[in-house]
């Protein structure tokens, strides 16, 4: 966002930083990239360890200055100890990296000592990812419809599509087992991203030579693939080698997606739009506080985050915030869409609010191509 420059001047103000937290005796060090490695020495309790990386954490919580634009960044910390974690120095780097990418996962801004028990998850991590990189070739990832429905009709308006893995010994694996491990990874992720666009276009195809209207098709994309410089050519070639019209495609954007990169995120959602392509923000009320990007950019659909909805009889805010949604998509004239409706009270709630769309197990589970035709395109 701000040049190679500015990332050079963020490194040497982190590195500065760290220094002012830790003492003479102490070294700091950086690894490469954004990891910076510290070595504490002649200390009598593992918790001074876990004590300097609190104030690390707080120090880098601050925001830093460039280009006199104030930037707010957050650290993950991983820590090993000799000689309980390792009796050489490699080892305990590895483990103390084996440790970050623990408080990573954990939601970042974490601090995480390491345990022999992150090696057997990391391990068990690793061959996922080369299981799952082998499974695009071997044909076990298969796609998934949801639909979502007219509150007050009960028409079907649209279908999420999914992804969904059926790995050979572990039979079915959950979505947030493999994801994140893609996400990591970029290039995999990427990939995947791929393989489901062009998956759904050639489904959508088959369905309407078949003679099927369908409807409005949902895809989610991840940060990774919308970054990545070949997405918007990659899928207008698909559309137009599929012969299909840009409309029956929306793609969900999670609001972070939009906002981590706000310039650059913009003028991509134009681009998809001028294409004909449909936009949605998933996951709506979970991100940014901002909700001027809103007015700015040419979305057609809030998906009201499923977290919001679980909690609409217990919880007074998340019903407050489902509300609040529903009017400012009413205001704005964007279709409102909730996922995660389980029951019919959630439903009742949703329908008295007015809102125009609901998705979830209440109406149904996500199903195969087939079983979604059977049920819903041949009246549809």
């Amino acid at each position: 966002m701000h040049g190679h420059g500015a990332g050079d001047d963020l490194l040497k103000q982190v590195a500065n930083r760290l220094k002012n937290c830790v003492r003479r005796t102490d070294t700091v060090s950086r690894l490469g990239g954004d990891e910076f490695a510290i070595l504490l020495t002649d200390f009598d309790r593992p918790a001074f360890a876990g004590e300097v990386a609190e104030k690390i954490a707080h120090r880098l919580s601050e925001p830093f200055l460039l280009n006199e634009v104030e930037v707010n960044i957050s650290t993950s910390v991983g820590i090993s100890i000799f000689p309980d974690d390792g009796h050489d120095a490699g080892t305990l780097l590895l483990h103390a990296d084996t440790a970050m990418y623990h408080a990573k996962a954990l939601g970042r801004g974490r601090t995480q000592f390491f345990a022999q028990e992150m090696n057997q998850r990391t391990a068990e991590r690793h061959a996922l990812e080369q299981d799952l990189k082998a499974a695009i070739a071997k044909g076990q990832l298969s796609l998934y419809f949801q639909p979502q429905l007219e509150t007050n009709s009960a028409e079907m308006i649209g279908a999420e599509v999914l992804l969904r893995w059926h790995h050979p010994q572990q039979g079915l694996v959950s979505p947030a087992r493999f994801i994140p491990i893609a996400e990591e990874s970029g290039h995999l992720m990427v990939s995947l991203g791929n393989w489901v666009l062009e998956n759904v276009c050639k489904q959508a195809r088959v369905w309407l030579d078949a003679g099927y209207s369908i409807p409005r098709l949902s895809v989610n994309v991840s940060a990774v693939q919308f970054r990545d410089d070949q997405f918007l050519q990659q899928l207008e070639s698909l559309l137009h080698n599929c012969h299909l019209r840009p409309h029956i495609l929306q793609l969900e954007l999670t609001e972070s997606i939009i906002m981590s990169e706000v310039e650059g995120a913009t003028d991509r959602v134009r681009t998809l739009k001028d294409m004909g392509v449909c936009i949605a923000i998933d996951d709506f009320g979970t991100g940014y506080s901002s909700l001027s990007y809103l007015k700015d950019l040419p979305v057609d659909e809030l998906k009201i985050d499923q977290s919001f909805v679980h909690n609409i009889q217990s919880d007074r805010d998340s019903a407050a915030i489902v509300e609040a949604v529903i009017r400012m998509g009413e205001s704005l004239k964007l279709r409102v869409i909730a996922e995660g409706v389980e029951n019919g009270e959630s439903f009742a709630f949703l329908a008295q609010n007015g809102c125009e769309g609901l998705q979830g197990y209440h109406f149904s589970k996500p199903i195969p191509a087939a079983a979604f035709e059977r049920q819903y395109l041949i009246n549809f």
